[in-house]
This record gives C-alpha cells, sequence and structure tokens, in this order.
C-alpha cells in the first residue's frame, strides 16, 4: 500500500502540473526540469492515430512545453522489440557533439510510455585551449595514461570539452577533459575484460558452512572440504589469462624480496602462475594456484565495492605475492613497495577470505593516509578499520562477529576458532592497553577491536552503507590520530552524506566512551496521537516486528522514534503514510541494534499498534500491544519469587519530555526511589531481584509493586523468562484498577496445558470478591465470595482458586470472572504447557475490565505453518450478533462472517482458519469483531511446524497471545 501511495502522489503532482489523469510510477525532476518520467503501462489505451513513434515522441514533449530542441538531437537508435520500440538521441550544438547526452523514449500502444531526458543547455561559448598542450598537460598529470590515440572536440554537459582516446597500460579509455584547462572530468573504458568461474573460500570454510572442526591438515585437501568451495565469476582477467588487471596483481610486479624482511621465499611457487584450464580457475588447496584465485577474487571485489561507492582509490594494481614467505603465519601490507605479502604458516593466509580483505584495506588507508600510524590510536585506528573492513564485506552470516575463523583454527581454537572479534564491550579509554590474549602483551591489534567494534555496531544498526562513511572518514584524519578525532571524522563524514546516520554514530561513540554527549540526537517532541512502546529487542537472541493499523478514516503520517535508555535517538526517525485501514507490519530493524531501546510513535490520527517478540532459533514469542497514555502510577502485578527457575524483568520509560521521580511502593514498609527513568524518555530495564530487591536490601513477601510518578510520564512492559526452558510471557502494563476482571480462557483439563490466573486486591482495606465461573455456552457452573485483605495479591492455578477454599472446581469451565463493589482488582493470566510436555510454551494476557462493542485482533498468522485462535465471550446482558471482518494489509475487506444469537456470557473459541476460506486467510492481516452487545477477548497464535536436522516436523515451540484492543468510538 505504501507503493501506491506514492504513485498517487505522483500522479497528483503529474496532474497539477500537465492537466493529465494519468497513474505514474515514476516522476524526476533536477531543479525544475523534467529528468524522468514513467507511466503505468495498464492505464495507457491504443492511440487512435497510428503514428511513427518518433512523431509520438515529439508530440509529447511540444504537449508538454518541455524545454527539448530535436533540432538538435540526432537519432542514433530505433529498437523494437515484442510490445515496445526504444528511441534514443544525442544532442550536437554548434555541430560539435554532447558527449554524455541522451535523449530516450519508449513507446507503448502509440503513446509514450517513459521518457528519460539527459539533455543540457545554456551552454558555454566553444573556446578551446591548443590540442597539442591539452595533451602534454593530460599526460604529465595522470601518469597511468601512456598514449593518446585520437582527440575530438565536444561538449560535457554544458561544458567545452575534448574527448581524449587513450591507451594505459591494461585498458583503453575516452576521457573527457575541460576545453580549456585540461582537467579531467570523467573516465570511460572502452575494453571488456575477460571473466572466467573459478573456485574460492566464500570467505572461508568455517563461517561458510558453520563447521568448526574443520582444520588445517597441512594444505590437504581432505573430504570435509569438497563441498565448502563456492565456484565464483573472476571478473576483468588480463587477456593473458593471468590473474591481474586494473586493481590487483597476482604476479606481485615490485615486491621486494622476503629477504629484505628476513624471510625465506617460497621456493618452488612462481607468483602469477594460476591460468585457466578449460576456461575455469578450479583449483584446490593443495595446489598453489588456489590461494591466488582467492585473492584475486576478493580483491577484485572489494576494489570494485569501494569504487561503486565513488571513492577513486589506488590507481595501479595492488601486488600481491599470496605464497611470499615460508613458515610464517603472517601477512602484512607494506608501505615501501604498496603490496600484500602472505604467509605460509599453519592455514596459508590468503586462503581466508577475511585475512585478504584485512590486508587490502591497509593499502586502502595508506594510500589515502600515508604513515598513518604515528600514534598508538592511530596504529590501533589503522588494524581497527582493517578488521571491520574485513566483518563488512566478507558476507558472512554464521561468525559474523569475528574474523579470521579459518585461519585461527591452529593457533586460537573454539567454537568457533578466530582472529579477533569484532564485538565487544571493552570501553574506552579505560579498556586500552590490556593485554592482547593472542600475545600476552599490549597490542594495537587488540586496542584496535575497540573502534572496530564501535563502527560494527553502527553498520548492524543502519546497514552496509554506511561504509561509505568510513571511507570517507579516512581523507579526514592525521598519521597521528585520535579515536576521538577518527570518530568525529566518520561523523562529519555522515554530515557530508545527507546526515543519514549521524543518530547512531553520536550515539555509539558516545557509549563506547570516545564521542562527548553534544554528539547525541535529541528526541523531537511532537503533537498529536501517540503510541508507546517500551521495550524492543534487535539483537542476536531475539528480533521484533512493529505492527502498527490506521483505524482512522483519513490518510495519517506516522513518526517512528527509536529512543535508546539514555532518552535519545539511536537511529534516524522513520517516516511512513498510512492510507485508512491500511497496517504496517515490519521488522523492527533489517539487522541489530546493539543497545537497550524503546519505541515512540507519534500520528495525526488515531492508530493502533503491537510488537512481537521472537528469538532467532524460534523457540518462544510474546505480543504486546502498544500504549495510549502515559500514567503516573504503574501496577507490577507479580513478581515471580521463584528465582531458580524464573526471573521477572520490567522496562520502564519516562514518555514525556519532563524530568521524573519514580518511587517503588512494595507494600512492605518501603518506598524506594529508582534512578531510572528520571530525564525525558530515559528508560529503566531492571530484573527485579537482582537489581532492584538485592540492591535495597529487601526481602520481598508480597512480590507486586506501585510505581509512583511525580507526573503522568510512565509506561511499561513486563517480562517474565524461564531459566531453565525456552518460555517467555509478557504484559502490558497499562492496568488501571477495576471492578471487574475477566479471564477469558480457562484449560486445566487434560494432560498438555496449565492456565494460572494472578490478581491484588491494590486498596489498602479489606475487599469482599466474588469468583464466577461460566462453560462455553455461558452457563453460571459456579460462583463464590471471600475476602482479601489490603494489598493481598492470590497466585495460583485455575483450578487451586476452588481448591484453596475448599471447593470442588467445575468442570467445562471455560472462562472465569472476578469482580467486587469497588474498583480495586488488576490482574492477568498465563497459560503454559506442563513440564512433562518440554515445558516450551507460556503466553501472558491482561485481565480484562473494559469490555467493547468493537474489537481489533491485529496479528494474524496463518497457513501451514502457524495457527492463530481468537476467543469472545459476550459480556452483556442479551443475546448478541458478532460480525467478525477480516481485512488485507492495505485495508480492503476480504470477507465477513456472522456470528448470531450468542447468549449472555456465552464464549466463541475458533481457529481463524476455520471460519475463513483458505483464500481469504491468504491475505488477512488483521480481523475487526463488531457487536451488538458489549464483548471481550483475546487471540493466540503459534507455530505449527518446526525444523529439525533440516527437516520440517510437526511441532509447536512458540505461542504468543494478546487482549483484543477495544476500538471505542473509531
Amino acid at each position: 500500500m505504501k507503493k501506491l501511495i506514492i504513485i498517487l502522489i505522483f500522479t497528483s503532482f503529474f496532474t497539477a502540473g500537465y492537466g493529465e489523469n494519468r497513474d505514474v510510477f515514476l516522476l524526476k525532476k533536477e531543479n525544475g526540469k523534467l529528468k524522468e518520467i514513467a507511466f503505468n503501462p495498464l492505464c495507457l489505451k491504443n492511440s487512435a492515430n497510428k503514428k511513427e513513434p518518433e512523431s509520438v515522441l515529439k508530440e509529447f514533449v511540444e504537449k508538454r512545453k518541455l524545454n527539448i530542441d530535436f533540432d538538435n538531437l540526432t537519432l542514433v537508435q530505433k529498437l523494437g522489440n515484442i510490445h515496445t520500440v526504444t528511441l534514443r538521441y544525442k544532442q550536437r550544438i554548434n555541430g560539435l557533439p554532447v558527449f554524455n547526452s541522451e535523449l530516450m523514449g519508449v513507446i507503448y500502444k502509440g503513446n509514450v510510455l517513459k521518457l528519460v531526458n539527459n539533455t543540457f543547455d545554456n551552454f558555454l561559448p566553444a573556446e578551446f585551449s591548443d590540442s597539442l598542450k591539452i595533451k602534454e598537460k593530460v599526460l604529465k598529470n595522470n601518469k597511468r595514461y601512456k598514449e593518446i590515440k585520437e582527440i575530438e572536440k565536444g561538449y560535457f554537459g554544458n561544458l567545452p570539452c575534448y574527448r581524449l582516446r587513450i591507451l594505459t597500460e591494461n585498458d583503453l579509455l575516452d576521457v573527457f577533459v575541460n576545453g580549456k584547462t585540461g582537467e579531467v572530468l570523467k573516465e570511460k573504458s572502452l575494453i571488456i575484460d575477460f571473466d572466467a568461474q573459478g573456485k574460492v573460500f566464500y570467505p572461508n570454510p568455517v563461517c561458510y558452512s558453520g563447521d568448526t572442526s574443520l582444520y588445517d591438515y597441512e594444505d590437504t585437501n581432505y573430504s570435509q572440504l569438497e563441498d565448502k568451495y563456492v565456484t565464483v565469476t573472476l571478473t576483468d582477467i588480463d587477456s593473458s589469462g593471468v590473474l591481474k588487471n586494473r586493481y590487483v596483481d597476482l604476479t606481485g610486479k615490485g615486491l621486494l624480496p622476503p629477504s629484505y624482511f628476513g624471510y625465506k621465499p617460497v621456493s618452488d611457487y612462481t607468483p602469477g602462475s594460476a591460468t585457466p584450464v578449460n576456461g575455469e580457475y578450479n583449483y584446490t588447496r593443495d595446489d598453489y594456484r588456489f590461494e591466488e584465485v582467492n585473492a584475486y577474487y576478493w580483491i577484485t571485489e572489494a576494489r570494485k565495492y569501494i569504487d561503486s561507492m565513488g571513492f577513486n582509490i589506488l590507481p595501479n594494481p595492488v601486488p600481491v605475492n599470496v605464497h611470499y614467505m615460508l613458515i610464517a603465519d603472517k601477512s602484512f601490507y607494506f608501505e615501501g613497495d604498496h603490496g600484500l605479502h602472505f604467509g605460509d604458516g599453519w592455514v596459508d593466509d590468503a586462503e581466508d577470505g577475511e585475512i585478504v580483505l584485512h590486508e587490502f584495506m591497509h593499502a586502502v588507508t595508506h594510500y589515502i593516509v600515508p604513515g598513518i600510524g604515528d600514534s598508538w590510536e592511530a596504529g590501533s585506528l589503522d588494524e581497527g578499520l582493517s578488521d571491520y573492513f574485513a566483518a563488512t564485506f566478507s558476507r558472512d552470516e554464521i561468525f559474523r562477529d569475528y574474523i579470521g575463523e579459518w585461519d585461527a583454527t591452529a593457533y586460537n581454537p573454539g567454537n568457533p576458532a578466530y582472529l579477533r572479534p569484532i564485538k565487544t564491550d571493552r570501553h574506552y579509554p579505560e579498556n586500552m592497553r590490556e593485554l592482547y590474549y593472542l600475545t600476552g602483551r599490549t597490542d594495537i591489534h587488540w586496542d584496535g577491536v575497540i573502534f572496530s567494534s564501535t563502527l560494527w555496531q553502527i553498520r548492524k544498526a543502519v546497514g552496509r552503507e554506511f561504509d561509505k562513511d568510513v571511507i570517507e572518514a579516512l581523507y579526514h584524519i592525521s598519521t597521528s590520530t585520535s579515536f576521538q578525532s577518527a570518530a568525529m571524522s566518520v561523523y562529519t563524514a555522515d554530515l557530508l552524506n545527507e546526515s543519514k546516520f549521524k543518530e547512531a554514530i553520536g550515539y555509539f561513540f558516545f557509549k563506547r566512551g570516545i564521542l562527548p554527549e553534544n554528539y547525541l540526537s535529541e528526541v523531537e517532541e511532537k503533537d498529536g496521537y501517540k503510541l508507546y512502546f517500551p521495550y524492543a529487542e534487535e539483537n542476536n537472541l531475539t528480533e521484533s516486528y512493529l505492527g502498527l493499523i490506521n483505524t482512522s478514516q483519513n490518510q495519517t503520517t506516522v513518526f517512528i522514534d527509536y529512543i535508546a535508555q539514555e532518552g535519545v535517538l539511536v537511529l534516524k526517525e522513520k517516516e511512513i503514510v498510512l492510507a485508512p485501514g491500511e497496517k504496517y507490519y515490519q521488522k523492527i530493524n533489517p539487522d541489530e541494534i546493539d543497545t537497550k531501546f524503546w519505541l515512540m510513535v507519534s500520528s495525526d490520527n488515531q492508530i493502533e499498534g503491537y510488537i512481537y517478540f521472537i528469538d532467532r532459533e524460534k523457540t518462544k514469542s510474546s505480543i504486546l500491544k502498544g500504549i495510549k497514555r502515559l500514567s503516573n502510577k504503574i501496577y507490577v502485578p507479580h513478581i515471580a519469587p521463584e528465582t531458580d527457575y524464573w526471573q521477572s524483568y520490567c522496562s520502564i520509560v519516562n514518555g514525556s519530555n519532563d524530568q521524573t521521580i519514580v518511587t517503588v511502593e512494595t507494600h512492605e514498609g518501603l518506598a524506594p526511589t529508582l534512578s531510572l527513568p528520571d530525564s525525558s524518555y530515559t528508560m529503566n530495564y531492571l530484573e527485579w531481584y537482582d537489581d532492584f530487591y538485592q540492591k535495597e536490601n529487601i526481602e520481598p513477601e508480597k512480590n507486586w509493586v506501585e510505581l509512583n510518578s511525580n507526573g503522568e510520564n510512565l509506561a511499561a512492559y513486563q517480562f517474565f523468562i524461564r531459566k531453565d526452558v525456552a518460555q517467555r510471557g509478557a504484559l502490558t502494563l497499562d492496568m488501571s484498577p477495576s471492578e471487574t476482571l475477566y479471564f477469558p480462557h480457562i484449560h486445566v483439563e487434560g494432560n498438555y496445558w496449565w492456565t494460572g490466573i494472578v490478581f491484588e486486591n491494590t486498596s489498602d482495606t479489606e475487599k469482599e470478591i466474588t469468583v464466577d465461573a461460566y462453560d462455553k455456552e455461558g452457563n453460571l457452573l459456579d460462583s463464590f465470595s471471600f475476602s482479601m485483605q489490603g494489598f493481598e495479591k492470590k497466585v495460583c492455578l485455575a483450578q487451586n482458586l476452588w481448591l484453596d477454599n475448599n471447593r470442588e472446581f467445575p468442570e467445562n469451565t471455560a472462562w472465569i470472572k472476578i469482580h467486587s463493589q469497588n474498583q480495586c482488582l488488576i490482574g492477568y493470566q498465563l497459560f503454559g504447557t506442563l513440564p512433562d510436555k518440554g515445558a516450551r510454551l507460556l503466553s501472558g494476557i491482561n485481565a480484562i475490565t473494559s469490555p467493547s462493542r468493537k474489537l481489533l485482533f491485529p496479528h494474524i498468522q496463518s497457513g501451514e505453518d502457524f495457527w492463530t485462535g481468537i476467543a469472545i465471550i459476550n459480556s452483556s446482558q442479551s443475546v448478541s450478533t458478532i460480525f467478525l471482518s477480516a481485512y488485507d494489509n492495505q485495508g480492503n475487506l476480504l470477507d465477513t462472517i456472522e456470528l448470531n444469537d450468542i447468549s449472555p456470557n456465552q464464549k466463541k473459541v475458533f481457529l481463524v482458519k476455520d471460519v475463513f476460506s483458505q483464500q481469504t486467510l491468504e491475505s488477512t492481516a488483521y480481523i475487526i469483531a463488531e457487536s451488538d452487545g458489549e464483548m471481550c477477548g483475546f487471540e493466540l497464535s503459534g507455530n505449527t511446524t518446526a525444523v529439525e536436522n533440516g527437516e520440517t516436523v510437526q511441532r509447536q515451540d512458540y505461542i504468543a497471545g494478546m487482549e483484543g484492543i477495544a476500538l471505542n468510538g473509531e
């Protein structure tokens, strides 16, 4: 739906500018000039006038009064295919060609389907310096250029220029230079280099396969390695077949001899010996030539990657010897010969793509900052940058927080082995000059990890595009740079690159201790509707998804703020537009956000939302609704005393722009103050026993607390996490004391499920409490009353509530209502599987206190691998009809099912797949229930299949549930 909105916006813009009503896929302007426009072909009808494509294009340009003069255009291509005709024109001004000009039109059904306008105007006078002097200057200033074969006058854009056909050592170029000064404007290669297939490690056999048992075994190509090779395309190979190109030279030309460094050469190896066999470079690691192929591939691809970011580095090929020295587990870059030298000790270093990339990055860094390393931190930075580049480019998805997993199998074995981690909590400056575990000494390689880990945190938070900031920053650092100066350079580079990631850069360098707090980005206060999500998680253990639904009748703009626990932005604010009824559901971040954070969502119309958590091993999940209002009182209904088994966490945020003081009423005569949250937008994530009771030296008895603030500024979630098995339950702590609690689903029969309930008398005086049990038809099975003391809490299995009162639990109990004469009750329920069933499944649901005539069930999982169940209770005193309506992500109504004659207190429980057709469910994003009487309900979902040893098996591993969201007045 987001794409559709963009199309509509473009359509409106096009209509306003050109007076036509067409669907426009793309409209691009620069400085008010139309550069590109593309139409939806389904909206183009066959033209009644059968005109030549050239005439159709000209009429299109004239009708829209585009500043394009066909008298200065020459048709250079007219190419037809099954459906369209493509026309390409080049400009000529004053008889001179405009080399980089193009007008392209695609004609479909007698209409213009697409127009690309790369023509120029406002041409400068055709003034040129003497061509002989230009040639001399170009050759003098560009040593790569060997011979000028021809020269031609013309324009490059609106500038007079010369086009020079120039021969280099391994290429033929068209070089465009300023016609008066000779300054190079652009190069264009005219040679298509030959490509071939070859085998490499990608980036090494350990992180390609995840098999940490692999070992060197003296360069043998043993059977376990046979499927660890990857066939890739080796590009730009020299026409001789030797592995060299404009980026890298595996002949090692120009390298100093090993004896210069005191090493012995590998006597039976000749650099540049790898040539194609039957057109391919398929060597294995027991052949010296394999390392040439491996290094050639990784360096070539890395150079092309950096070139694609717009950086012109390393004008000459990097000379490489992949077997430079015998029995030396060492590789290095040397400024004296500008080359890479790889050793053959244990695993040959050039076999590991990450080692190759590390050394290559040294060549890049030393080209931009020659002589870097004049201080300890500068030397550490040099190593950290190389570690970072090896991680960001190696495409390792299994052991991505380490580098050198294959190379390290001999000297640092583990699961996995690794040369260095690139994820660490080491902090600046106190952890600098710690002993390096590989050498037992202080080491710039180990201190470089502090910087590389910070870059890696940012990279995972914002994506690979951040690499451009890192390379750009090299141009801003000195040979004796400090960590702080280098971090400022990264921040500055991002400002030059449109400030895409400054929030993450400032935050993570601050968190590491490298940058001061003035680099942090503050949260901007916004008016309108709010949803608060006091906790989100994106790390190597858990991922989370945000669901938002526009429940208003108007298009709404939504802003998502990612807020770190310190109360500042950790990522750039995200803006989305939702049409009425449209649902947004996406992973909160494509990669990890390596810090505690929460979300605040703002919009100009009413929206509803939820957050869905699931661990990466797919063993536990939970779902929590967004909180609509901040409060000055938060009830934490249960803190599990069984600390050998359970951990009870809370995430508490100050969602306002004000300072706050939060006290904890323990109901045990103590009310200590929490240190966080205090200032605006801060967050406190604590485990109650470890971080509160023990810290405050409290022996808890009540095991529930109230959080009180001096203003309406708090929101909170609670999590129960089992230590010994994969169970996680969660609650939205937006409870307010009520007269009535609905526990909508009780399942205690059979040998699989248990249901636990918790409820409190929040008043300080004794209250009479009544418990009612109903079957699924709404029949009252039992009712009894008892007294609860002030601040008393009940925690029990559902059936034990009867047994504890010397009563028999009624069979067929489907749901329970607990009520009082006063607004004093809060509570929740947990569902779980019994211990002898593996105790895998757990879900928490708030007791429902406010029935509604309209309920939203926002998270529908369907298909053969998932299930979603819904339970609805008619809480009114009259017979009701309930309408269930299924909607897709765009807010389109798919189907409505009518449930008739629902008696008072009757409960309807169903799987959505049993109510709606399979075709409907394939597109269903959410369900809305509407009734002529009040109702309450909840949804529960989970998996039906799992992957075990590479095979799909029928098994439930996780569930998640939440109460239906009341849409009162919406």
